[in-house]
């Protein structure tokens, strides 16, 4: 009977780990933060559906505000994601990713990994997303140290609206930390765009 029931709580164990555990491709959630061109109002919505709750970790259940006008109200998480199927931090898959904007819906979002192994240069959008059906622009590119800088995309995704993407990334070592920050044509008054 104890070996039984020891083996049910093991297996629930290893549901439950499991179930907190669910990796997102970086291009699927690109897919699922950008609002669909189609809908009537652009703004993501806030208790998004879709990735589902085994995905996104939120660190609260509600809105919270903030002191700068540029974010207005966020809502933060963890993300497991991997880039083109491989998990380029094995001890530390998550990624911090916030959402922002005014009550009605987050216009932009932040996503910033741990340090990622296994880059001989700093990443470019290509070599992050698995799906080949986006098309992008570099529209900016700035390198003002040899171990930070960014590279400003224009992207545009079937049946999304045009999303303006900056790829930012520190060097530590012989890894990288990317923060990529998303906005929509009407946030991106709000991307730092200075080159320093």
């Amino acid at each position: 009977m104890k070996a039984i029931f020891s083996f049910l709580i093991f297996f629930l164990f290893l549901f439950y780990a499991n179930a907190q555990t669910k990796r997102i491709e970086l291009s699927e959630l690109f897919k699922s933060l950008i609002p669909d061109s189609s809908e009537y109002q652009i703004t993501g919505d806030w208790n998004m559906k879709k990735p589902d709750a085994q995905t996104i970790r939120w660190t609260s259940d509600h809105l919270e505000m903030s002191d700068d006008m540029t974010i207005n109200f966020f809502k933060n998480a963890l993300v497991q994601v991997t880039l083109k199927g491989r998990n380029r931090n094995p001890g530390n898959s998550k990624w911090n990713l916030m959402l922002r904007g005014p009550r009605m819906g987050f216009d932009n979002f932040n996503l910033t990994s741990p340090y990622l192994s296994g880059y001989s240069a700093p990443p470019i959008l290509d070599s992050l997303l698995s799906s080949n059906s986006y098309k992008s622009t570099l529209v900016k590119s700035c390198k003002p140290t040899a171990d930070k800088g960014y590279n400003w995309y224009k992207i545009i995704l079937p049946k999304k609206i045009t999303a303006f993407i900056k790829l930012a990334w520190e060097k530590n070592n012989d890894q990288y930390r990317l923060i990529i920050d998303c906005y929509d044509s009407w946030s991106m008054k709000y991307a730092r765009l200075d080159c320093k």
